[in-house]
C-alpha cells in the first residue's frame, strides 16, 4: 500500500532542494534509501552514511534547475557542488534524519562527505551524518522522512539497504514497516503541491530501523 504513493508530490522536499523560490513547482518523486550504520572503536554508533537515489523524472528536474540557476555542470565533479548545496538547504530539516539511542535523541553535529553522481538516469546523493556524541548501540533507532509532508523515502528493495560498518559481534538489525491509518493515507493522497500538513504526517509513513547490540 505504501509504494502506491510513489506519485505523490512533496512540496517540503522541493522547498529544501530547489535553488530558487521560482523553482518550487516540481514533478512527482520518490527516493530509494540505503544506509550504512557506522561504529567507532568503542562499539558506539558514530553516524549514518546515507545514499538517496532519486527517480528519473525528479533527477531531470534537479539537474536542470541547478544548471539553469547556478551554472553547475551536468556531470563528473560538477555534481559535488549540487550535493553540498542540497545539504546546506536541508540543514534546518535535520537532513530528514531522526535517530534515538536508549530513548534519547541522537544529535547531529555535522554532515560530511557530501557528494553525488549519476546512476544511469537517476541522481544519487551521498552524505554522512555524524552524531555530536557517539550513540550507545544497545537500542538505537533511526528513520529518514520529511516530518511536514509525506515523502516516499523507503529503503531500497533487494541487495543490502542497511549495513553495519565496524559493528561488534552479535549486532542485529530490525525493520519496522509503516502502518498508517486509512485516514492518514487518504490525507496524504489528497494533498497537492501547495498544501501543508501536520508535522507528524511524514513519520506515519516512515520505515524505522532498530540496531541492537549485546
Amino acid at each position: 500500500m505504501i509504494r502506491m504513493f510513489r506519485s505523490l508530490a512533496v512540496a517540503a522536499l522541493v522547498a529544501a532542494l530547489a535553488p530558487t523560490p521560482a523553482a518550487r513547482a516540481h514533478p512527482h518523486s520518490w527516493i530509494d534509501l540505503s544506509v550504512a550504520v557506522r561504529f567507532d572503536d568503542a562499539g558506539r554508533i558514530s553516524g549514518l552514511a546515507e545514499t538517496w537515489l532519486f527517480d528519473e523524472v525528479y533527477t531531470a528536474y534537479i539537474i536542470d534547475s541547478f544548471v539553469k540557476e547556478r551554472g553547475f555542470p551536468k556531470s563528473g565533479a560538477g555534481l559535488k557542488p549540487i550535493a553540498e548545496r542540497i545539504m546546506g538547504n536541508l540543514r534546518d530539516y535535520s537532513y530528514f534524519t531522526h535517530a534515538t539511542a536508549d530513548g534519547a535523541a541522537a544529535e547531529i553535529a555535522e554532515v560530511r562527505d557530501a557528494d553525488a553522481t549519476m546512476r544511469g538516469r537517476r541522481f544519487e546523493l551521498r552524505f554522512t551524518v555524524a552524531f555530536r556524541t557517539p550513540a550507545p548501540a544497545t537500542a538505537f533507532t533511526y528513520a529518514v522522512y520529511d516530518p511536514t509532508y509525506y515523502i516516499e523515502m523507503l529503503h531500497a528493495e533487494g541487495g543490502e539497504p542497511v549495513r553495519l560498518e565496524g559493528a561488534p559481534p552479535g549486532c542485529a538489525v530490525r525493520f519496522a514497516k509503516p502502518t498508517p491509518s486509512l485516514e492518514a493515507i487518504t490525507l496524504a493522497a489528497s494533498l497537492d503541491q501547495t498544501q501543508t500538513a501536520s508535522d507528524t504526517l511524514g513519520e506515519l509513513f516512515a520505515e524505522k530501523v532498530t540496531v541492537a547490540c549485546p
